[in-house]
């Protein structure tokens, strides 16, 4: 495994994994707030959860159980939001205007605010899969079939991808329909304009308003799309079980040139299986720490145990990716240099 320095530019064109490190590394304490709840209000929500359901919800079904934490972290997560709304994008989307394909692990807003926040003069713009809003659609939310979203998915635009979910996706009960929430005050075609507070919002109000049919009912017609953090076999289970995941992530298998930035794949295994099993020629890992890399290179060992003795391809694929080191990018930098 050889390592060498790259520069951000050094990528265009490529697709990018981008994890939760993305937002630790913005300089700016509200993103470190923002991002460090994620890390570290997750377990809390989870533990706490987990008595509060079997003590006094009177969860019997597992999967009810994690339905209802999956609600529960949404809310805890959005009320951060709506508490830190100073946050600075900066140079963030310039740096993603560098990619053809966003792959995102993270459940939050600002990578979509910054994706669709790039310059409209530019000819490619980001297509996260919902772009048609039918006249006799809610103002809130597009809701669309998957054999639509994924038609809408087209070769000349850029794509952004929610492997692990994204707090305004919801499915439905035979996981055949599905629902993008949008801003209250979003009136444009492909929803490019999209206030950031206002769809944080409109997030907050639908996440209650499914708490409360939940508790009652212990069902509801839409259920958010979030993969909760937990052994990378499970994430796998969760991913093959919703259509539209299972699709992301074929698309990510597609991809022939790939940078991660900000991921430890400490409990991500199914990601860096995806790449060797899949498609992938030049495969770039950026780390921001000794401790990150040593992550890293720990996550590729258990891969390389687990299937170098199934995949000929996986062999053969030996040497095509390298670590980099990244903590050096500044890309929350406006002066960060894009193409033209």
């Amino acid at each position: 495994m050889s390592e060498e320095k790259k520069t951000p530019n050094d990528f265009e064109g490529y697709a990018l994994l981008v994890g939760n490190g993305l937002g630790l590394s913005h300089p700016g304490p509200a993103m470190s707030r923002l991002f460090k709840f994620d890390q570290v209000g997750v377990k809390k929500v989870l533990k706490k959860d987990v008595l509060q359901n079997f003590l006094y919800e009177g969860f019997n079904d597992p999967e009810e159980m994690m339905q209802y934490m999956r609600i529960e972290l949404a809310i805890a997560i959005l009320k951060s939001y709506i508490n830190n709304t100073d946050v600075s994008l900066g140079g963030l989307n310039n740096f993603l205007n560098l990619f053809k394909s966003i792959y995102n692990l993270n459940y939050d807003l600002i990578t979509y605010k910054a994706a669709f926040d790039i310059d409209k003069n530019k000819s490619l713009k980001f297509n996260d899969g919902f772009l048609h809003n039918p006249i006799d659609m809610p103002p809130d939310r597009i809701e669309l079939n998957l054999a639509k979203i994924c038609s809408n998915f087209d070769e000349s635009n850029r794509s952004l991808y929610y492997l692990h979910g994204f707090f305004p996706f919801f499915f439905t009960k035979k996981k055949d329909e599905y629902v993008k929430l949008k801003a209250y005050s979003d009136t444009s075609y492909n929803g490019f304009e999209q206030s950031y507070i206002s769809l944080t919002q409109n997030c907050m109000t639908y996440y209650d308003r499914v708490l409360t049919y939940y508790r009652k009912n212990r069902d509801y017609e839409y259920n958010p799309i979030i993969v909760l953090e937990s052994k990378s076999r499970y994430k796998e289970a969760i991913i093959n079980d919703i259509p539209l995941l299972k699709f992301y992530m074929n698309k990510f298998k597609q991809e022939k040139k790939v940078l991660t930035f900000g991921c430890s794949f400490k409990n991500d295994d199914h990601l860096i299986e995806a790449l060797f099993s899949g498609k992938a020629e030049e495969i770039y890992f950026g780390y921001y720490s000794p401790e990150d890399k040593k992550n890293i290179e720990k996550a590729i060992e258990r891969v390389r145990e687990k299937v170098s003795n199934e995949s000929s391809q996986y062999n053969s694929k030996e040497g095509r990716y390298k670590l980099i080191p990244v903590s050096d990018w500044n890309i929350w930098d406006r002066s960060h240099q894009t193409p033209a």
